[in-house]
C-alpha cells in the first residue's frame, strides 16, 4: 500500500503539470491587461460612483463642534459650548472647508450658504471677546438657532447618506433646487427624454442599418468591400467633425435652408437647436454600430435560404423580413442595446445640435460635476443611469426569450 500511493501521485502530477503550466502561461498573458483595466477603469469608476453614497468629510472642519455636540447628547439643540466650538471652527476653516460646510447646511435651507459666508466674514472681523456665542450667532441670523440647522451639523458626522440618490431619483415628484439652467430640474423628465431619444435613434439605426447589412451580404465581393469601406470611414471620422457637418447643414444659413430657398422659394429658421437635429446627428454617428452586428449575423445564415424564399415567389423585401429577420434576433438585440447605451451617454452631439430642452442625463452629470462641483449629485445621476441601462438590457433579454418561445410554439427556428 505504501508503494501504490506515491506512484499514483507521481503519475497524476506528470499529467497535471502541463495543464497547470499552460494555465499559468495564459494567466500571465492577460495579467497586464487585467491590472491596467482594474487600476485605470474599475477603481476610478468605483471611487466616483461611491460619491453618490458619501457626504463631504467635515470631521476636520467641524472637529470641535462635533465633540461639543457629542458631549451635549441632545439632537437638534446646542449649548453655549457648541456655539463657541462652531465659532472657533468657522474661524479656523479654509475657503474649501467653508464651501463644504455651506454645501452641507444648504441642503437643509438654501439660504444657509449665504448666511454662513456672511457669518464667516463677521467672525474674521471680530476683534474683542464674545460674551455669549449663542447671542452672537442669533444676531447674525435666526437660522443659527433653528433645530434643523444643528441637526444637519450633527448629522454631518456620518459619511454615508441616501440624500443624493433621493434628490436625483427619476420619479415624477422629485426635483433638486440647485442653480441649473432653467431653475429646478425634474429628473423624471430628463430620464424620460433620454429613454425616448435613445429609443428613436435605435429604431432609426435599425431601419437604415438592416438594408445596408443585407446589401453587404448579398452583393459581389467588390461592391461589398466598397460599401464596407464607407462604413469604416464613419469610424475613422471624429465625432466632433461629423457633428460640425450637421451644424453646417441645419443652421439658418446652412445647406438645407439653401436648398429649400432654391427649389421651394422659401426658407426657414433652420433645424439647428431642435430635437430633429439631435436625432438625425446621433443616428448618423451610431449607424455603423448597428450595421456591423447585423452583418455579422447575416454571414451565419446560408444564402440558399434566401434563394429558396425568392424561388417561392417572395419579393426581396418580403424574403428579407421573413427569412433573415427572424434569425437575426440576437444580432438585432445586440445592435439595439449598443446604440441605446451609447445614445444615453452622448454629451457632445446634443450639446451642439440641440437646445436647452434637448439635453439628456449626460449633460446634467457633467454640469453638476464640472460647473457646480457637486460630484455627489453627478455620481448619483450616473448610478441611476446605470440602473436604467441594466434594466434596458434585462428587458431586451426577456423580449428575446419571449420571441424565441413564441417561435418555437409555432415551429419556427430562431
Amino acid at each position: 500500500m505504501r508503494g501504490i500511493f506515491p506512484r499514483i501521485i507521481a503519475r497524476n502530477s506528470n499529467r497535471l503539470r502541463p495543464n497547470v503550466m499552460r494555465q499559468l502561461f495564459f494567466a500571465a498573458l492577460i495579467l497586464p491587461a487585467t491590472l491596467f483595466i482594474g487600476y485605470f477603469f474599475v477603481v476610478p469608476v468605483f471611487l466616483f460612483l461611491s460619491q453618490g453614497f458619501m457626504k463631504d468629510d467635515l470631521s476636520s472642519a467641524l472637529k470641535e463642534t462635533h465633540a461639543a455636540l457629542g458631549r451635549d447628547g441632545t439632537e437638534g439643540l446646542a449649548s453655549e459650548a457648541a456655539y463657541a466650538a462652531l465659532f472657533a471652527d468657522i474661524k479656523a476653516s479654509t475657503r474649501i472647508e467653508l464651501g463644504r460646510i455651506a454645501g452641507e447646511l444648504s441642503n437643509t435651507n438654501p439660504e444657509m450658504r449665504r448666511i454662513l459666508l456672511v457669518t464667516s466674514k463677521s467672525i474674521s472681523s471680530e476683534k474683542g471677546n464674545v460674551l455669549s456665542h449663542k447671542d452672537w450667532f442669533a444676531a447674525q441670523s435666526e437660522l443659527w438657532l433653528a433645530p434643523e440647522t444643528w441637526a444637519a451639523i450633527d448629522a454631518s458626522r456620518a459619511r454615508l447618506t441616501l440624500r443624493y440618490l433621493k434628490s436625483t431619483a427619476p420619479w415624477p415628484t422629485t426635483d433638486i433646487s440647485e442653480s441649473v439652467p432653467g431653475g429646478r430640474v425634474h429628473f423624471f423628465t430628463i430620464f424620460l427624454r433620454t429613454i425616448v431619444t435613445g429609443s428613436m435613434v435605435s429604431i432609426l439605426c435599425l431601419a437604415f442599418g438592416l438594408p445596408v447589412a443585407y446589401l453587404l451580404h448579398v452583393t459581389s465581393k467588390r461592391m461589398s468591400a466598397n460599401i464596407f469601406f464607407l462604413v469604416l470611414v464613419c469610424f475613422w471620422t471624429p465625432i466632433l467633425a461629423r457633428t460640425l457637418i450637421w451644424i453646417v447643414v441645419f443652421q439658418r444659413e446652412g445647406v438645407l435652408n439653401g436648398l429649400s430657398e432654391t427649389f421651394l422659394g422659401e426658407g426657414g429658421e433652420g433645424l439647428l437647436g431642435t430635437r430633429v437635429a439631435v436625432i438625425v446627428g446621433m443616428t448618423h454617428i451610431l449607424l455603423p454600430y448597428m450595421i456591423l452586428p447585423l452583418y455579422d449575423g447575416m454571414r451565419k445564415i446560408p444564402p440558399e435560404q434566401l434563394r429558396a424564399g425568392l424561388s417561392m415567389g417572395a419579393t426581396p423585401l418580403r424574403a428579407l423580413l421573413l427569412v433573415y429577420v427572424p434569425q437575426l434576433s440576437t444580432s438585432i438585440s445586440a445592435g439595439l442595446l449598443i446604440v441605446f447605451t451609447l445614445t444615453a451617454g452622448f454629451y457632445l452631439t446634443p450639446l451642439l445640435l440641440g437646445g436647452s430642452g434637448d439635453q439628456m442625463v449626460s449633460f446634467y452629470t457633467a454640469f453638476y460635476g464640472q460647473r457646480i462641483g457637486d460630484w455627489h449629485s453627478a455620481a448619483a445621476l450616473s448610478i441611476w443611469l446605470m440602473i436604467v441601462m441594466i434594466t434596458a438590457g434585462l428587458t431586451a433579454s426577456a423580449c428575446i426569450s419571449l420571441i424565441r418561445s413564441v417561435a418555437r410554439a409555432r415551429h419556427v427556428t430562431i
